[in-house]
């Protein structure tokens, strides 16, 4: 059965949606990150007899958000990067009561600061290691994995992107992907990527 969304939420993912023109996939894990704070609210005496509307979102605090940062950190083992991403969703959401509808004076996110976040670790392979990955590649579908990986390898492509190509994206050696923010973006495609496809 699916869930029903408050309005107050749902009106947020409206404005994401029409108005801001976010990524469904955004707005998604913004609306799941509110919803995911409202129902760790209503486990308090403060908020269990509430129902989620204008005056639930105007007595909540600072101390409340920390609450819950600290629930995802402890009780459901977040890492520093999902709990960043919750503070964004909930930062959006606050702004969003405060200066769009003005249901709030006073944002509890003003003060509310983004966990820390580990220097990321990028890795990538050399050259070599590529050419061995690509030579190894056997089974009945080695064709299209061996173009699904040179892709990979030589157009600098999300996982999201690549998986997202379709036949009439590509025009002569030019393809159009389609990347975050639903932003098209050209690459312009080598002999070897040419070949692939071709096979």
């Amino acid at each position: 059965m699916k869930r029903v969304i408050p309005e107050i939420i749902s009106s947020y993912e409206d404005y994401l949606l029409i108005i801001q023109e976010k990524a469904r996939s955004t707005v998604y894990s913004y609306i799941v990150d509110i919803m995911l704070l409202m129902d760790y609210l209503k486990t308090k005496d403060k908020f269990k007899d509430l129902e989620i509307d204008e005056s639930f979102i105007k007595i909540i605090e600072l101390k409340d958000l920390y609450g819950f940062l600290s629930y995802l950190k402890k009780e459901r083992d977040n890492s520093s990067f999902a709990r960043a991403r919750k503070v964004a969703a909930m930062k959006s959401f606050f702004k969003y009561c405060e200066i769009k509808l003005r249901i709030i004076e006073s944002n509890p996110c003003r003060e509310l600061e983004i966990p820390k976040q580990p220097k990321k670790q990028i890795n990538y392979l050399n050259l070599e290691e590529s050419k061995k990955l690509l030579q190894n590649i056997v089974g009945r579908n080695k064709k299209r994995d061996l173009a699904i990986l040179t892709l990979f390898l030589n157009c600098g492509l999300r996982l999201s992107e690549l998986c997202s190509i379709k036949v009439n994206d590509i025009k002569d050696d030019i393809l159009v992907v389609r990347g975050k923010g639903d932003k098209d973006r050209t690459i312009y495609l080598n002999e070897k990527c040419l070949k692939v496809i071709e096979d």
